[in-house]
């Protein structure tokens, strides 16, 4: 049906101009505590002056922003569609390069996470909660922050050793270890710092993969391809034992934690940190555990690129095989926009640990 076919839209801005030049975009996105990243692809001889190439060439800074967005094919256009538009990344050029024999210039950056790598740590953290060190240190910046507390309360660092997170050197360093105190996700939203709890199956939407299927986009996305890779040894199973010393209540504490099915062939680590609790233990435990089962088998998966998904939620893969089929862990998503190949999505996933599943 003509209703149910899509057009893709998008515009690229640089210090807030819109460049109608572009040829090609890629933007990757991650759970891994890293910078989003981008690259952009311009015609020189589309360039409008007088932001035309003398101007781009001029420039000692770059913001870029990427906004995409599908439209209805046979749906009245507006005069201004930007509306439609979702924002992929915003953020500083890293890089630029221009070949004047093909008159192509390409642009490479990161995310606005970019201004907390680029700083030392210059705030006090005694007694504060995470909410209220992410928020100073994103109005110092200038930028917003959107802080989800765990469930579990975790974030209150009158109760962590206070030189594991000063030691932390960079801005980014400190958010990236609040968030692995908390077992948390954290990354930027365009001009916005998000801090919010890992997905579980049990509280979270799920966005819908049918392999083999010719369902309209949002009911079951076709697959371009596909590829399935299981762990033989994290597959096995394990178990995670995790010691640490607390100077300040000079005591001692150890917790032990297991995942999949340990047998024969389980492996088996041991993990030393300084200045825990009990409790603290026993979630850091829990949470290596879960992270190693998670690595257990890995998706890689290329479709039409659908708005819908949430780059760093779950996906729900059916139409493969029994053994295949479940909920896995957006871990990386790339999203790229080209005349040649139309507007795709690439996705990185991960199974689920299966208290994460059940």
């Amino acid at each position: 049906m003509i209703s149910s076919l899509r057009r893709p839209m998008s515009q690229v801005t640089c210090n807030g101009v819109v460049l109608p030049a572009c040829l090609s975009w890629r933007v990757e996105q991650s759970i891994h505590f890293s910078a989003d990243t981008f690259e952009v692809e311009l015609a020189v001889a589309a360039l409008q002056p007088p932001y035309d190439l003398n101007w781009l060439l001029s420039q000692s800074e770059m913001v870029i922003e990427i906004r995409a967005g599908l439209s209805s094919i046979g749906q009245l256009e507006t005069a201004d569609p930007q509306g439609a538009l979702i924002s992929l990344i915003k953020g500083p050029v890293d890089s630029l390069s221009f070949n004047p024999r093909t008159g192509v210039i390409a642009l490479s950056g990161r995310d606005l996470s970019a201004r907390f790598l680029d700083q030392r740590i210059d705030l006090g953290l005694r007694n504060r909660s995470a909410s209220d060190v992410l928020t100073e240190l994103a109005a110092k910046h200038g930028l917003q922050a959107k802080i989800t507390a765990p469930s579990e309360p975790v974030g209150l660092f009158y109760n962590i050793d206070w030189n594991r997170l000063s030691g932390r050197r960079t801005e980014w360093d400190l958010i990236c270890g609040l968030a692995q105190e908390c077992d948390a996700l954290v990354f930027m939203t365009g001009e916005t710092l998000v801090f919010t709890p890992k997905p579980r199956a049990s509280d979270a939407q799920t966005f819908p993969v049918a392999y083999g299927s010719s369902s309209d986009l949002g009911q079951g996305v076709s697959v371009l391809d596909l590829t399935f890779q299981k762990s033989i040894r994290y597959g096995a199973g394990g178990t995670v034992e995790v010691a640490s010393w607390n100077a300040r209540r000079k005591q001692a504490y150890r917790s032990l934690s297991t995942y999949g099915a340990p047998g024969a062939a389980a492996s088996s680590y041991r993990l030393t940190t300084p200045g825990l609790t009990q409790d603290q233990v026993a979630q850091f435990a829990a949470t290596v555990a879960r992270g190693l089962a998670e690595q257990a088998a890995s998706l890689n998966i290329r479709l039409p690129a659908d708005l819908a998904l949430d780059p760093r939620g779950l996906i729900a893969l059916t139409g493969v095989n029994p053994f295949v089929d479940g909920l896995y862990q957006c871990a990386a998503t790339s999203w790229s926009l080209s005349r040649e190949e139309g507007f795709l999505m690439t996705l990185d996933a991960r199974s689920l640990a299966q208290e994460d599943a059940a």
